[in-house]
């Protein structure tokens, strides 16, 4: 359509020829098998909608896969990912049902959950198990996967209406697609991390999730999302990308708003010109005020001064019945049915259905969607939906409704729509809390609000879930004080937390906020179960935070509610004293509570996302294996990652894997350690889980080669970096000592020498003690590649002091070794032999463990 060509008849587009080849364009070119983001921006009402629909009626449906999904104005922020849920269930529903529910199955399982209509009860709930708990991170690398394979197969069209009311989990999910669409730039060889890949992929196929490889086949892929001029400058990110086409329509000028005038036969040939000037000047040459003038110029009537003026119009034209059903459906957001207003209305459904088709006939403000077929939503309650011809339309309504009135109307609708059958109250939480908020039902909000944060975080959506939980704990503040009050606010305060855990990782201050007032709340109720949930919230953030003089008072809170109150809590009792035990260097202690958490039930967990009785088996092998308790340690170990593997929850499997890791590591069993690091690392980049991913790349990167000095050290400081950024600093001097003793063999004394001072450093501020043995032996061992024997010697004599005060007879038996060689250096072998034989007494000798094959290996040259 050339700029110049008259009226479309069928769109009423004019002048935007231009723009309607532009995307047809990127249209072609995703189709060659060239993804392409289009935006269409403007100002509202100045035809986006429309032009994109002149666009989708220049398509075959039966040659590609077409999806549409909007955005509301009212409720944009309340649903996740609504937008691309929309359109994927039309996709699901559609001509080309058999291959979109082929293409969730194989490579969209957080997706395929997310339309349970598709899954028979037992699968849905399998599904649900096998997601458990992960990211939004994997979300979108599933939902990135299935578009790929989809234009694959069709060239697929993805339409999203008014993406500047897109909810933030739809956005974030457009970037990760945009920058999976970037043109790859190479990156420089130091980048590659072919060992850490390798390892990744073994343990991924070890998973056996049956995740398909990625597609080969080129995506033929266009987005097509329109979204308002004033909202492009907070979208740039996505704007930003190769491969993205931005349009910008503007205001019609007098040309463009004569041929429309001309085109809708508006006046007289002697008229026509002036008739165009005042519509101009009027509307400020906006198509959607333009069409509703010249509606209402062709039937008679006076020419409206602004858009308020002529939606009044409109209403005062309709009769009393549909006058209020128009207005209480601008209340509602688009789209609407009869069966949503009828409740509200008092009214029979069949006569509301019959007032809205005459609103949609009679008047310029409602339209009636099409008919819906077998291929329609299964929340749908009506044979037909309706909807405002534009949000500008419902918005200018709404502001002509008495105050009282858009109170009472909101509560009707909340009511209405709480009782309406064949509707997930889960995802109508966000409306509901919204409707019963601005009804002035504060209660019955909050309610909501807890719903809607549960259907976020079903969506894996933990930072929007935190959100409606904050905004719950806002409005809590309108309810009178008392003990209702307190119990709502310390329960509010616990999910806070918990989903604060999820979004942010375990030290986010913010988390220690949530728990602080979960706490207090609780405390002064009397409330058992809340001290003990939040006490538990706290405690991981003190020890994640590496503040053990915190996480010291709430397990002690923790064991006493556990003995006192809640035995059936003392699993999770028990772990939580246990890490800080260890932490502390105190291994008689925390072996005592851990073994005691192991002899309770332990069926009953805190935790929906990890088995507790299995992180017990995973810490309890940590502190056998510093105690030199190795044959049961290793028992212990597998027992715990087989628990892990057969459990079905991608987190609880990842962190099994680092503590079997750790484990490992400890032992020197490089061989166990590579393996459990890959699987860790695998599942970790599978879920998202960002949390466990600079761990898990750490310990990766140590196991990178076929000895210490092969380690990947440029890796292993980028995932020190990345953790701290994260705020964990929990077994940092672990892992400052692993990096040191990295360096040290491979020559660097002073790179090694700086690191242990600052593991020393970590040390003295936190308290965590139970590699300061270790750190002292590697400090010696400096010394010795410094040739300062002496040194040396006064070194590994004090670790050993540190290592027998904590019962540590694992880093015994690895100073004594150390220690023995620099005897043997200077003559001293009776003495040296002397030192191995007590060392290995005190561990289990007879296992093929590296340090005491080490070990009783000097001891046999030593001729002993």
């Amino acid at each position: 359509m050339d700029p110049m060509d008259p009226m479309d008849p069928q769109s009423g587009l004019v002048g935007r020829g231009f723009a309607l080849q532009r995307i047809a364009d990127a249209f072609d070119h995703a189709a060659a098998g060239n993804p392409n983001l289009v935006f269409v921006s403007g100002d509202e009402g100045v035809g986006k909608t429309a032009l994109v629909d002149a666009f989708v009626r220049t398509l075959d449906e039966d040659r590609i896969l077409l999806a549409r999904g909007a955005c509301s104005e009212d409720f944009g922020g309340t649903e996740p990912y609504l937008p691309v849920l929309t359109a994927l269930g039309k996709l699901a529903r559609g001509r080309h049902r058999s291959t979109t529910d082929l293409m969730l199955r194989e490579c969209a399982p957080t997706w395929r959950v997310q339309l349970p209509w598709l899954l028979g009860p037992d699968e849905h709930s399998a599904l649900e198990r096998s997601v458990h708990g992960t990211t939004a991170t994997r979300m979108q690398r599933e939902g990135i996967d299935l578009l790929e394979r989809l234009s694959a197969a069709l060239p697929l069209v993805v339409i999203l209406d008014d993406l500047h009311w897109a909810d933030q989990a739809t956005l974030d999910f457009l970037c990760a697609l945009a920058d999976h669409l970037q043109p790859a730039v190479a990156e420089p060889a130091q980048a590659a991390r072919p060992s850490q890949t390798a390892q990744a992929a073994q343990a991924g196929q070890a998973m056996t999730t049956g995740r398909p490889s990625p597609c080969a086949d080129p995506a033929r892929l266009l987005i097509v999302a329109t979204l308002r001029r004033t909202d492009v400058k907070s979208m740039r990110t996505l704007l930003r990308h190769d491969g993205t086409t931005a349009i910008s329509l503007n205001a019609f000028d007098l040309s463009a708003t004569e041929k429309y005038v001309a085109g809708r036969g508006v006046g007289t040939q002697a008229n026509g010109k002036e008739m165009a000037r005042r519509l101009r000047d009027c509307t400020e040459g906006s198509p959607l005020f333009l069409r509703l003038a010249v509606d209402q110029v062709a039937r008679g009537l006076a020419l409206p001064a602004c858009m308020s003026d002529a939606v009044r119009t409109e209403l005062d034209l309709l009769d009393v019945d549909v006058r209020a059903v128009v207005e209480l459906a601008s209340l509602v957001g688009d789209p609407f049915s009869a069966a949503t207003l009828a409740t509200g209305l008092d009214r029979d459904v069949d006569d509301v259905e019959r007032l809205l088709r005459r609103a949609a006939r009679d008047g310029s403000l409602i339209e009636r969607l099409c008919p819906l077929d077998e291929h329609a939503d299964p929340q749908t309650h009506t044979a037909t939906d309706f909807s405002f011809v534009h949000a500008a339309y419902a918005r200018s309504v709404r502001g002509q409704i008495a105050p009282q009135s858009y109170v009472d109307g909101h509560l009707a609708l909340a009511r209405s729509l709480e009782t309406a059958t064949g509707w997930s109250l889960r995802e109508l939480a966000g409306r509901l809390a919204v409707h019963f908020a601005r009804g002035g039902d504060d209660v019955r909000s909050i309610d909501y609000c807890v719903k809607a944060a549960e259907n976020a975080e079903h969506r894996f959506a933990y930072r929007e879930a935190a959100q409606h939980l904050t905004v719950a704990l806002g409005r809590l503040e309108h309810l009178p004080k008392g003990a209702d009050r307190a119990q709502r606010d310390a329960a509010l305060s616990i999910r806070l937390g918990s989903m604060l855990v999820l979004s942010n990782g375990c030290s986010d201050p913010d988390i220690e906020v949530a728990f602080r007032r979960a706490a207090s709340r609780s405390q002064s109720l009397g409330e058992s179960r809340g001290q003990f949930a939040a006490n538990v919230g706290l405690a991981i953030n003190a020890l994640s935070r590496a503040r053990f003089d915190l996480s010291v008072e709430y397990t002690r809170v923790l064991l006493e509610l556990a003995q006192h109150s809640m035995s059936q809590m003392a699993t999770p009792a028990g772990l939580y004293a246990g890490y800080t035990a260890t932490s502390l260097g105190r291994l008689e202690q925390a072996h005592e509570v851990l073994s005691t958490a192991l002899t309770h039930d332990g069926r009953t967990s805190m935790s929906a996302h990890y088995n507790h009785r299995r992180m017990v088996r995973s810490q309890l092998a940590i502190v056998l294996s510093l105690m030199g308790r190795l044959e049961e340690a290793r028992e212990m170990v597998d027992g715990a990652l087989e628990a892990g593997r057969s459990d079905g929850r991608p987190g609880d499997l990842a962190h099994a894997a680092l503590c079997a890791t750790d484990a490992a590591i400890l032992r020197r069993d490089r061989d166990s350690g590579a393996e459990t690091a890959a699987l860790a690392l695998a599942v970790t980049l599978e879920n998202g889980f960002e949390a466990f991913a600079p761990l898990a790349r750490f310990y990766a990167a140590w196991h990178a080669g076929d000895g210490v000095i092969s380690a990947d050290i440029p890796e292993m400081e980028a995932a020190l970096k990345a953790r701290r950024a994260h705020g964990d600093r929990w077994n940092e001097s672990m892992l400052l000592g692993l990096l040191a003793e990295a360096l040290l063999a491979g020559g660097n004394v002073g790179g090694a020498r700086r690191r242990l001072v600052e593991a020393g450093r970590f040390i003295d501020e936190t308290g965590e003690a139970h590699y300061e043995a270790e750190i002292r032996r590697l400090h010696a061992e400096c010394s010795m590649a410094e040739a300062q024997i002496d040194s040396a010697l006064a070194g590994f004599a004090s670790a050993a002091a540190r290592a027998a005060q904590q019962g540590a007879r694992l880093w015994q038996l690895r100073i004594a070794t150390s220690q023995s060689r620099a005897l043997a250096s200077r003559g001293d072998s009776l003495q040296a032999a002397e030192l191995l034989r007590d060392a290995l007494s005190h561990v289990d000798a007879s296992l093929p463990d590296a340090d005491v094959r080490t070990a009783r290996s000097l001891l046999s040259g030593l001729g002993s």
